[in-house]
């Protein structure tokens, strides 16, 4: 075993070399580096492509891990406020719309249909915090503090019990009224079908037309 040792010691083309230019056994062989695909115009990797099984593997691999917070956070800080070029945008412009066309990408919510409160929370994130604070947004309430019960469906129920007319003067009504303005109580109870006139009538003395539909 020693003996083999000794021989591949022997063999080894750079015992006892050193990168030290000013030391006698200075070799510029050692200086060398070879380079990688990560090296910045690297083209050592140019036009190869990992295989299916390679991709697969790779994939197993990452499957179930989190990236390190930090490293996120420090990726973010590095890359903010930096802008790409108008001709790598159109490059990978093209990339993706190729991508989608041959199949090989795919759009997530593609056939997805979003609620409404799903679609009103993403109309007022992109509107800004300013909108959502003019349209009285808690999370729970709409415009003017109305709720998500008070729906098309249930002012249609209303007006269908009170068969379409006003409580007040018979006439064609329309308009949904809480009797106890209390916007979040929707109980059928607290509704009541008035016609617009009427019910722009309600908003003022509001105790005595409490006590007038009750």
């Amino acid at each position: 075993m020693s003996t083999m040792v000794e021989e591949i010691t022997k063999s080894s083309w750079n015992k006892g070399l050193t990168s030290d230019k000013n030391s006698e056994n200075y070799d510029p062989r050692i200086e060398y580096k070879r380079p990688t695909a990560f090296k910045k115009g690297s083209q050592i990797n140019l036009g190869r492509h990992h295989s299916a099984e390679s991709i697969k593997k790779m994939s197993d691999a990452k499957k179930g891990k989190k990236r390190d917070p930090e490293a996120t956070r420090k990726t973010v800080e590095k890359t903010r406020g930096q802008k790409r070029s108008k001709e790598f945008c159109e490059r990978l412009s093209k990339l993706v719309k190729k991508e989608f066309d041959d199949g090989t990408r795919k759009s997530w919510n593609k056939g997805k249909h979003l609620s409404r409160e799903h679609r009103l929370k993403i109309g007022l994130a992109n509107r800004g915090a300013a909108a959502a604070s003019s349209l009285g947004w808690s999370g729970k309430q709409l415009r003017h503090g109305y709720t998500y019960e008070f729906n098309k469906e249930l002012k249609e129920t209303i007006r269908a019990r009170d068969k379409f007319t006003c409580f007040m003067c018979g006439e064609t009504g329309k308009a949904v009224h809480h009797i106890d303005y209390d916007k979040e109580n929707n109980s059928e109870d607290n509704l009541i079908t008035l016609c617009p006139i009427c019910h722009g009538k309600t908003n003022f003395n509001r105790d005595s037309w409490m006590e007038f539909f009750k």
